[in-house]
């Protein structure tokens, strides 16, 4: 295990991309709290079908359902250029999904 710039702990990451294509249709947020407290965040956050999935002093973290418009059925239409984002997913074990080719 090591340590992110921020000091989070982090979870080594094992496994391969058995290209289900389930990391392209979700982000992973991380929103300070205080932001959360405004009544118009909050409003969007629930229209939006966003999810909190945990919470600490200072930030929320949030399970966004957002389907990549590069994805055809599961695989990346733009794969030899996608961005770096993309290449190193899985970062965290919150992306790794039942069915996904990563664990820890």
């Amino acid at each position: 295990m090591s340590t992110s710039r921020r000091g989070r702990k982090m979870t080594k990451i094992k496994g391969s991309c058995n290209k289900c294509g389930t990391c392209c249709r979700f982000l992973i947020l991380r929103v300070p709290i205080k932001l959360y407290g405004r009544s118009d965040i909050v409003q969007w956050i629930r229209y939006h079908g966003i999810d909190v999935i945990d919470k600490d002093k200072d930030m929320l973290k949030l399970f966004v359902p957002l389907e990549c418009k590069m994805l055809k059925g599961n695989l990346c239409k733009i794969n030899d250029r996608k961005p770096k984002v993309c290449k190193d997913a899985p970062q965290t074990k919150d992306q790794i999904v039942k069915g996904c080719g990563y664990y820890v």
